[in-house]
């Protein structure tokens, strides 16, 4: 059970999940088709379902996504499950062209995987190099 279920559960269906809200400027609702994927992802409960398995919101996934496609420069994910994040702002550093990222590179760090759930680490590691942006090194 997710966080937000169990708080839900707990305050009885009073937490809301705000939608979507653009921080950058650009034409339509979505950047692109990736972008409207992300945030029109099917559900199971609250998150997205996606063949890198992860915990998200569409929300959130969305707001991931344009954050990476805008970005100046290297993007870091301190992830804790299997790389969904990392996924989503790396296509979107793919996709951005030269929309304003470098694309250099985008981390992953998973502390709490590594140490906790060796499985989970070799398949956050797997669902990273499946996405060729991974495979770039950081200008850190």
């Amino acid at each position: 059970m997710l966080v937000d279920e169990r708080l839900d559960t707990i305050l009885g269906g009073a937490i809301t999940v705000a939608p979507y809200a653009p921080t950058h400027r650009f034409p339509g609702t979505y950047l692109n088709d990736n972008h409207q994927g992300f945030a029109e992802a099917p559900l199971d409960g609250v998150k997205i379902i996606h063949r890198v398995r992860g915990s998200l919101r569409r929300e959130d996934a969305a707001k991931i996504y344009e954050l990476a496609y805008f970005s100046n420069g290297d993007v870091a994910d301190l992830g804790t499950n299997w790389g969904l994040s990392a996924f989503i702002a790396g296509t979107a550093l793919d996709d951005a062209g030269g929309v304003g990222a470098m694309r250099q590179a985008l981390g992953a760090v998973d502390p709490s995987s590594v140490i906790s759930d060796y499985r989970r680490s070799q398949e956050c590691g797997i669902n990273l190099v499946a996405n060729p942006v991974m495979l770039r090194r950081p200008s850190w």
